[in-house]
């Protein structure tokens, strides 16, 4: 019987192989909530809450020592619910020292150094540990070092069984972040993260490399990286995912035109109609201050036509909403000279006013033309801009009306909607649907498609799910559930 923390030198893969061995490991030795629950009955020798055994547990995540420690300090305290606030929100001080005690003062300084600097980051891998701790040119050495704190069994979880990815132990990680806050300079502990972010950035992982970058208090970085991949989570119409970009960076950082448009597209989406206006003016107000400070820097010329021609398209939907039609269409064509062909969202959008635009001035004929060439130009390869024409065409269908033209129409909208996953298309297509069979009296039918916009109504288009509403209503009151039909106006 051997009892170690770190790996014997032995043949280890050979005895396993040969089942010539036996092992318990951390996973073995975690105690489960019921033998926690026994330990911490034994040492406190009177009756314990369930919630506070669901509390030690989780916080030392079944570690024994941990669980003792944590019931000796409990059955000391005469307050438990305070001894609970102060557990669930901070290590123990004894847990701290038998941390200290046991593990980081055995350490020599330069494998202390490296622990101290890893509790920074919440997982890592060899890769991000030598990128973001150790700065080292040499290949594979933080794999290397990585292998060798699994072996010595320094409260690690692994988190994938590739063996790639590790966190710390909860309570371990948190004794040494307190350890290396007195030991280091905030500047010292910013560069570990900023490292982190470019590790991440470069691996693709965005969310990561913004986060880290707020964590570096490099607002500045944060602000580049979500304005560089704006464009995508606008194609992909994950408005709520720029909704957590932009709730992660401290107001007074949000001043960039590109920022400004990507609270307009948050506005927009949520049908804040002067809203959208009001932070538009304001990036374009910014862009032509810019223009003018900057001038000379090609780079960053070519960046502010893009987001002029975003401001060109959030001009181009409010000049429809007034009713200026002209205008409606100048700035939509405006736009589509500007914006980038990977800009699918927003040149799509354009393309959705130029049409409606066309319509409001009474071209309905032209409109309808210009959409289906359009349609026919993307046939080979349809994307968000054919959801987007869908949708013009739709509207000019569902305004005429054209319930037999919505009928053709909107069976391929829903279908390419889902098959591309664009929750805002996919809610339109189906209130569209709901609106062509309610005018045909199909209202059972219609009923089931606004009730699909509704059921998804914290990911549709806010006005597309207000109509919806307002057609489920209709629906359930032509079938006399007149009950029903006054929840859904409630809803």
């Amino acid at each position: 019987v051997i009892l170690t923390r770190s790996d014997p030198i032995l043949p280890l893969a050979r005895l396993r192989g040969t089942m010539m061995m036996a092992e318990l490991r951390n996973e073995d030795l975690r105690f489960s909530q019921t033998e926690a629950a026994s330990l911490i009955y034994q040492i406190v020798d009177a009756r314990v809450e369930d919630g506070m055994i669901e509390l030690l547990e989780a916080r030392t995540e079944g570690w024994a020592v941990g669980l003792q420690l944590a019931a000796v300090l409990l059955r000391a305290s005469n307050d438990r619910s305070e001894f609970a606030d102060q557990f669930a929100n901070s290590s123990h001080q004894w847990v701290m020292e038998y941390l200290v005690d046991e593990t980081l003062m055995k350490l020599d300084d330069e494998w202390r150094s490296t622990l101290l600097n890893l509790s920074l980051l919440d997982r890592f891998s060899g890769d991000l540990l030598q990128e973001a701790v150790l700065s080292s040119p040499e290949p594979d050495v933080g794999a290397a070092i990585l292998r060798s704190l699994v072996r010595a069994n320094l409260f690690l979880i692994p988190l994938d069984e590739q063996g790639v990815w590790y966190r710390f132990h909860h309570l371990f990680q948190e004794m040494l972040r307190h350890r290396l806050k007195q030991g280091s300079t905030l500047p010292l502990r910013q560069a570990v993260y900023h490292k982190a972010s470019i590790w991440y950035e470069r691996q693709g992982l965005l969310e990561e490399a913004i986060a880290h970058a707020l964590l570096a208090a490099d607002h500045q970085r944060a602000v580049r990286l979500i304005e560089q991949n704006l464009h995508v989570a606008m194609n992909a119409e994950d408005w709520r995912r720029i909704d957590r970009w932009l709730g992660r960076l401290p107001v007074e950082r949000t001043a960039s035109p590109g920022i400004l448009v990507a609270a307009a597209v948050l506005e927009h989406f949520r049908h804040h109609i002067n809203a959208t206006a009001d932070l538009i003016e304001k990036a374009a107000a910014m862009i032509e201050q810019e223009r003018q400070v900057g001038q000379g820097d090609e780079a960053r010329q070519q960046e502010w036509s893009y987001w002029l021609g975003a401001v060109y398209v959030f001009r181009a939907q409010h000049r429809h909403f007034l009713g200026e039609a002209d205008a409606c269409i100048h700035f939509a064509t405006e736009a589509l000279t500007l914006l980038p062909q990977e800009w699918r969202f927003l040149r799509a959008l354009a393309e959705f006013s130029r049409i409606s635009g066309l319509q409001q001035a009474g071209r309905t004929a032209d409109a309808v033309r210009y959409a289906r060439q359009r349609l026919e130009e993307q046939r080979s390869s349809p994307d968000q801009m054919t959801l987007r024409i869908f949708l013009g065409l739709g509207a000019i269908y569902h305004s005429v009306p054209d319930t037999f033209a919505l009928e053709q129409l909107t069976p391929a909208f829903i279908q390419l909607s889902s098959d591309l996953d664009r929750p805002i298309s996919l809610g339109w297509a189906h209130y569209l649907r709901g609106w062509m069979l309610y005018q045909s009296a199909q209202v059972a039918d219609a009923e089931s498609h606004f009730r699909i916009v509704v059921q998804d109504a914290h990911r549709v288009h806010l006005r597309a799910a207000i109509d919806s509403y307002t057609g489920l209503a209709l629906t359930l009151a032509a079938q006399g559930r007149f009950d029903e039909a006054k929840a859904a106006v409630d809803g």
